[in-house]
């Protein structure tokens, strides 16, 4: 957690990443079952049930960002 937390605090003002829209669904439902982690592992599993591991795992975040999208409809003017 330590390196992440340097990684962004050097990269990026932590401000501005908390603040961003894909953070702030990721983080929408951890009372929950952390859905976003749950997306991620199931589209993961089909991928390599299919025999490849040639996985596009920025290609996957995508997708978890997409499907958060259409789960929690955030008013993206007031965030």
């Amino acid at each position: 957690v330590q390196n992440i937390s340097e990684f962004v605090s050097e990269r990026n003002s932590l401000r501005d990443y908390i603040n961003s829209y894909t953070f702030r669904r990721f983080i929408s439902d951890f009372c929950g079952q952390v859905r976003a982690l749950e997306i991620f592992y199931d589209d993961l599993l089909k991928k390599l049930k299919r025999g490849t591991n040639n996985v596009d795992y920025v290609h996957y975040m995508s997708h978890v960002k997409e499907e958060l999208m259409d789960r929690y409809k955030f008013n993206l003017m007031t965030l």
